[in-house]
């Protein structure tokens, strides 16, 4: 029967009452299969499978896990944050683009720079800032599920948790992107002239 469950980020481990457990295992009365102590016990080596005994041996064993998953790691991170950039631009793109003809013409109409880009560009900012506070912590909440699949062959656990600081970083992370995605459909708007109107016309 299980008590409860707690995060032990080191590793995957089942903690059972120790005459249970040897019961369970058909184990003798002197059987210990983990044993954690502070101070070098007076236990034969042939009775240990694997001692860990220094910081130095731990975090040899924590690199190995960090050189086998950090190609994932950056392939993940990488491509979800490529794929998140050429969206981000080609829908904005898009929407300048359909919105040619209506940009030339309030540009006749004596419109500036400054305006145009209030009319055209501006209102996005309120719809990434909401969709980003939303999505943001939904796409936590998925990974979070997907994420034991993907290392299901990996003897370790893990701590997925996120900080509000990491949070508040990827939200800035986003916004500061928009902002640079601005910049470049400003130069793209700025090459818009009245003409289009011309072309436009039946």
């Amino acid at each position: 029967m299980i008590e409860g469950i707690t995060q032990y980020s080191p590793g995957f481990y089942a903690f059972m009452d120790i005459d249970s457990m040897r019961e369970l295992f058909n184990a003798s009365d002197d059987y210990y299969n983990v044993v954690f102590a502070d101070k070098k016990l007076d236990v034969p080596a042939g009775r240990l499978y694997t001692t860990t005994t220094t910081k130095a041996n731990i975090e040899k064993s924590s690199d190995i896990f960090k050189s086998m998953m950090m190609p994932m790691f950056s392939m993940l991170i990488g491509m979800g944050t490529l794929i998140f950039c050429v969206v981000m631009y080609l829908m904005m793109k898009v929407m300048i683009e359909r919105s040619t003809f209506g940009i030339s013409l309030i540009k006749i109409f004596g419109y500036r720079m400054k305006e145009v880009r209030k009319l055209y560009l501006n209102g996005n900012f309120y719809m990434i800032a909401v969709g980003a506070a939303i999505c943001i912590p939904l796409s936590k909440t998925v990974m979070d599920v997907l994420y034991p699949a993907m290392i299901s062959d990996v003897s370790c656990g893990m701590d997925l948790h996120f900080t509000w600081q990491l949070y508040l970083g990827l939200y800035v992370g986003v916004l500061l992107l928009y902002f640079v995605i601005n910049q470049l459909l400003v130069r793209k708007i700025k090459k818009v002239v009245p003409a289009e109107v011309l072309k436009n016309r039946e």
